[in-house]
């Protein structure tokens, strides 16, 4: 990687490593601890979800930031079940 005095630049990474639910308005995040790339996770747990997926996880985001980080963390290793995915979305009755 470059140094901004050396003049060359390196294009930007593009890839989902950080939280698209969880930042707000603000660019700040909505509380507690991330996956590094917990983006990636929200992504693919949105598409599990259907048409309101990015509704439902932003609400969830809103009422327990640490319940969709626990999400995430299980979709990446694999181990959540489409019955636990929507206990815990209709615990939280979204």
């Amino acid at each position: 990687m470059a140094s901004p005095k050396s003049g060359n630049r390196c294009p930007p990474i593009l890839h989902r490593e950080r939280t698209y639910i969880l930042l707000g308005r603000d660019g700040r995040r909505g509380g507690g601890r991330i996956l590094r790339d917990q983006g990636a996770y929200e992504e693919r747990i949105i598409a599990r979800l259907g048409a309101r997926g990015r509704e439902m996880l932003e609400a969830l985001a809103q009422e327990d930031p640490v319940a969709l980080t626990n999400l995430c963390r299980a979709e990446k290793l694999g181990m959540l079940p489409d019955a636990h995915l929507q206990a815990v979305i209709g615990r939280f009755a979204l």
